[in-house]
């Protein structure tokens, strides 16, 4: 039995040695893919980073001509509304004058409103 105990013993030892052996193989194996995994995440990140850039480059170019177009509509639109607060004042000015002039020959004009 004692024989048995032995036996079973040396083979235990040899079994850790196997298992400390290749914990110590997977432990640099990982490392190494760790390695690896970071080198393709770092280039990855990198060429994202460089399509990131160049699609904002074709953004800015396809958008500089409508942000153009709109600036030039924009510049219209301000003449617009100073031509409109024209007309609007001489349309008053001509209401007040019908009005007036409506009185002073006794001819009642309707109010416009």
């Amino acid at each position: 039995m004692m024989v048995d105990r032995e036996m079973l013993e040396a083979i235990r030892q040899m079994m850790e040695a196997q298992k400390k052996e290749l914990s110590e193989r997977m432990d640099v194996q990982k490392k190494e893919l760790s390695e690896m995994m970071e080198a393709q995440k770092k280039e990855l990140s990198e060429r994202m980073d460089a399509q990131k850039k160049e699609l904002s480059e074709m953004m800015d170019a396809k958008l500089k001509p409508i942000h153009k177009h709109l600036d030039s509509i924009d510049e219209r639109l301000e003449t617009l509304e100073e031509s409109q607060e024209e007309i609007r004042s001489g349309v008053n000015s001509l209401l007040e004058w019908a009005e007036e002039c409506g009185n002073v020959i006794k001819f009642p004009l309707p109010k416009v409103k």
